[in-house]
């Protein structure tokens, strides 16, 4: 179920077969094919309006990244931390075309100053297949790097939400946190939140149907910045639950038959999906800069999966990440991954039926009136690349001036906390974690680190091999010199 790619010192770069690219039959190696691959770029975007930065706008086509690692996973239960954030942040720089990972990331993020605010709605719909925590981990540490004014963001200012706060549980491998220190995890339904009454959106249906529809209040009163990061899964009802049907999490009054349902109020899913996605370009904001598809662990079929405490488990170790700033685009790119999957299984006893998923509310979405990005695949410039061929750290150094990053995750955490940590130059490396008097609790690292990012763990265990109680440490470091420090809130 690994996925297979080139090798090679550099990212190689190849083309997906189905989206007009010509496989080189004339005895080149795949290693100097991939190298050697150019993107190639042509032809127009459909539409007017697109969730993209301006900057974005000029390409001749939506580009769309594709990065997989084939140590992204191992079995069917464990997502590898490291392979996922090279791997993320791999594609973040091949999408924005700049190779330093933290100006790639600040590229993102036009005018961010560190008393912005980064929202990351997840998909946890699916207690077993849900967007990952590893992900999202990438994700913040990527956000982490940025340097604004000569300081990180806040960890604070970071809030990763979807509707259910119940669905923050060990099944999906989140802790809630709202309004305690570090990286906000949360549900639109906590009791300091909920759904925005100061807009209510309609939406007409067939037979003079009309459903009203509140946003979350993440979305309207505690973001700046919005970051899509669904998961990749096929859906009964609606063929495909990716990034446009993320956000039926994001509002109000969803799970009802107008919306989710075929039959007497007709196809819902066509204007569920797009409409909710154009009320977030156009009446409140325009506030998503990335578009992203976890593709660890998916579903190709069977999907979308019961919710938390029931159980379904992934059956597609993709180990992939797809990027982009066209929802459109990234939802085509998305079901087409998911239909090459599910053709590979069209032997199996119970064949996926259908067999080829075509799903309404993705060709809606690129349609008047919504207009939201391009689902013509001569439109779309697919890039993909095996993330495992770069060379690691090197590929993601910081600049020598930049000062040293230190980022853990998760935070708060049960059991393990993981540690990054990026050197400017070489030098020696001292890291411990002590307690809320300075009291030294554990010493995690003592050496000489070459230039670059680097990973460790704190199993969140004293010198003596005891796990510590509940409260609040912090790791401190001096590297090359400079001290960083960051709390780490345990929860036993």
């Amino acid at each position: 179920m690994k996925s297979d790619g080139g090798t090679g010192k550099r990212r190689p770069k190849t083309k997906h077969p189905g989206f007009g690219i010509a496989k080189r039959t004339d005895g080149v190696t795949r290693r100097k094919f991939l190298r050697n691959t150019a993107i190639v770029t042509a032809g127009a975007i459909v539409g007017p309006k697109f969730y993209v930065p301006g900057w974005a706008q000029t390409r001749a086509k939506s580009k769309i990244v594709r990065a997989f690692h084939p140590d992204a996973t191992t079995g069917w239960s464990q997502v590898n931390q490291e392979p996922v954030t090279i791997m993320v942040h791999a594609a973040v720089c091949e999408l924005t075309g700049i190779d330093n990972t933290a100006d790639a990331w600040k590229s993102l993020f036009p005018g961010m100053t560190t008393a912005s605010k980064v929202a990351i709605k997840i998909n946890l719909a699916c207690g077993d297949v849900p967007t990952h925590p590893e992900m999202v981990n990438a994700i913040i540490d990527g956000l982490l790097m940025i340097d604004l004014e000569g300081g990180p963001l806040p960890e604070e200012n970071i809030i990763v939400h979807d509707m259910d706060n119940a669905f923050f549980c060990a099944q999906t491998g989140y802790v809630q946190n709202w309004g305690g220190p570090g990286v906000q995890y949360v549900g639109t339904d906590h009791p300091s939140l909920g759904w925005d009454n100061a807009y209510v959106f309609p939406i007409s249906h067939p037979h003079g149907s009309i459903t009203n529809h509140k946003p979350s209040k993440i979305i309207t009163q505690h973001c700046d910045y919005f970051i899509n990061a669904a998961v990749i899964k096929d859906h009964s009802d609606s063929d495909v639950t990716l990034c446009l049907k993320n956000h039926y999490g994001s509002f109000s009054n969803v799970p009802i038959s107008q919306l989710h349902q075929h039959g007497y109020y007709g196809d819902g899913h066509t204007r569920g999906e797009p409409e909710f996605n154009r009320l977030l370009r156009d009446e409140l904001g325009d506030k998503t800069k990335l578009w992203l598809i976890d593709g660890t662990y998916g579903l190709f079929d069977g999907g979308p999966g019961y919710v938390p405490p029931y159980h379904t488990p992934p059956n597609w170790a993709y180990n992939s990440v797809i990027v982009g700033f066209d929802p459109v685009a990234i939802d085509r790119i998305g079901t087409e991954k998911i239909n090459e999957e599910r053709i590979k299984h069209k032997d199996d006893p119970i064949p996926p039926s259908p067999l080829i998923l075509d799903p309404s509310h993705v060709t809606a979405a690129a349609g008047a009136p919504y207009d939201l990005g391009t689902d013509d695949p001569g439109n779309i410039d697919l890039v993909e690349f095996d993330a495992s061929a770069t060379t690691g750290v090197d590929d993601f150094r910081p600049g020598p001036g930049r000062e040293p990053l230190l980022t853990t995750y998760p935070n708060p955490t049960r059991a393990v906390s993981n540690v990054r940590f990026s050197c400017p130059r070489d030098g020696d490396v001292e890291m411990v974690v002590v307690d809320v008097r300075g009291r030294l609790v554990r010493r995690i690292a003592q050496g000489r680190y070459s230039r670059g990012m680097h990973h460790l763990q704190w199993d969140g265990r004293d010198e003596g091999g005891r796990a510590v109680a509940s409260g609040i440490y912090f790791c401190r470091a001096d590297i090359a010199g400079r001290r960083r420090q960051r709390r780490i809130v345990v929860l036993r």
